[in-house]
């Protein structure tokens, strides 16, 4: 299977803010114990284009929990590398105090 960072940096800045939607519309849902039917049929869908031979079902628990799963994983690797790159341009990774 290919690594989930090959799979995000495959990805366009557009797929990155799509897939963070789904997840972040599914947390919300998940807080009452349920999944957020839009953003799991996105999900699933994305998964199927991603991994075209590995087959989850979106009847089977397991295979929601999953996905799902991969997904969120994913997400918090793209916002951290957001963040990594935000603290590049802006100077946070240069300390601006006097120098020794």
């Amino acid at each position: 299977m290919m690594s989930i960072l090959n799979v995000i940096n495959r990805m366009s800045d557009e797929e990155k803010s799509e897939i963070k939607d789904a997840v972040e519309q599914n947390n919300i849902k998940s807080k009452n114990g349920k999944y957020d039917g839009g953003a799991l049929r996105f999900m699933f869908s994305k998964w199927k284009k991603l991994f075209p031979k590995v087959k989850q079902n979106m009847n089977c628990s397991g295979c929601r929990k999953s996905v799902v799963r991969f997904f969120e994983k994913m997400v918090d690797i793209i916002e951290k590398e957001e963040k990594e790159k935000s603290k590049t341009l802006t100077g946070g990774l240069f300390p601006t105090g006097p120098r020794n």
